[in-house]
């Protein structure tokens, strides 16, 4: 491929845009829905840890101020997201969300500091620990670019599904991963290094746009299996009370009150049943033959 070092710098501009803004779909996204279900706040804070770090390597090679400026704006953004993550997912007050994000940004814009003010008079001097020191910082920070995502990928894997991360936000890190690779690839002098780092994002964001494709569907399908059964067993317990009145029990036969010999029928069968008397005969009177000696009446 020939070299053309300002298609180079083309592509190197697109790429850093895309990862300026990438941010702002998710927290659009989690602002409109009031909610950061799914998303991991780990992603967000890790990917703003990388800030000063990357912020720190472009203030020391001198870089255009474009590429300066990313950082910053990255690692603020993702300060921001993680805000709403402590806000709408841990149920924190916004004055406590913003507190604990403002703390955190103090931090890293001090580590930022500190290391090129530590590392300046070395650099300029040229000093090789102070270069490799550089070179590490931007290492180190494309490479929690990408462990940031490994918590993001635990979250996928708990809930089966990729919710609460914008798909805008996947598209526009891939999309400047790729520009960062062909940039490299037109100035002619190819970091390998940054090469494999910016690949490697590229192909973690693709990871996750797979998932989204292959399990969501099936998690639609099973939500929607799930509410057939709840339907079903709402409706089947609603008709039950009306199946059973319906029902008609046989009549239970009466039984005889062994205390008594009278049997009780019903109106129809007591008009239709034949009246029988039972006469007793009255009790016969034992009479004796008279004796007229016995009748005998002493005077």
């Amino acid at each position: 491929m020939p070299l053309n070092p300002a298609l180079g710098d083309v592509f190197g501009t697109i790429g850093t845009i895309c990862w300026i803004v990438l941010i702002v779909p998710q927290i659009w996204k989690s602002w409109r829905e009031k909610s950061t279900e799914g998303l991991s706040p780990a992603l967000m804070l890790l990917w703003a840890f990388s800030w000063p770090f990357l912020a720190a390597y472009t203030i020391l090679e001198e870089l255009p101020v474009p590429l300066i400026l990313e950082p910053h704006f990255f690692g603020t953004l993702c300060l921001i997201s993680w805000c709403q993550c402590q806000h709408y997912g841990a149920r924190r007050t916004w004055k406590a969300s913003a507190f604990m994000a403002l703390v955190v940004f103090l931090v890293f814009a001090a580590i930022e500091v500190m290391l090129i003010f530590s590392l300046r008079p070395a650099y300029n001097a040229g000093n090789k620990a102070a270069y490799d020191a550089t070179q590490f910082f931007g290492i180190f920070s494309s490479v929690m670019i990408g462990v940031g995502l490994i918590p993001q990928f635990i979250e996928i894997w708990r809930r089966r599904e990729v919710i609460g991360l914008s798909m805008t936000l996947l598209w526009l890190d891939v999309f400047g991963g790729i520009c960062m690779d062909l940039s490299l690839i037109f100035q002619g002098q190819f970091d390998v290094v940054s090469g494999i780092i910016y690949t490697l994002i590229v192909v973690l964001e693709l990871s996750v746009l797979a998932c989204a494709l292959v399990l969501n569907p099936r998690a639609e399908k099973r939500r929607q299996r799930q509410a057939q059964i709840a339907a079903l067993t709402e409706s089947t317990a609603i008709e039950k009370p009306a199946l059973m009145a319906k029902l008609v029990l046989p009549a239970q036969p009466q039984r005889l009150d062994s205390s008594t010999s009278t049997v009780t029928l019903d109106e129809k069968h007591a008009e239709e049943a034949p009246i029988i008397e039972c006469t007793t005969p009255p009790p016969q009177k034992t009479q004796f033959p008279v004796n007229a000696q016995d009748m005998a009446v002493s005077v």
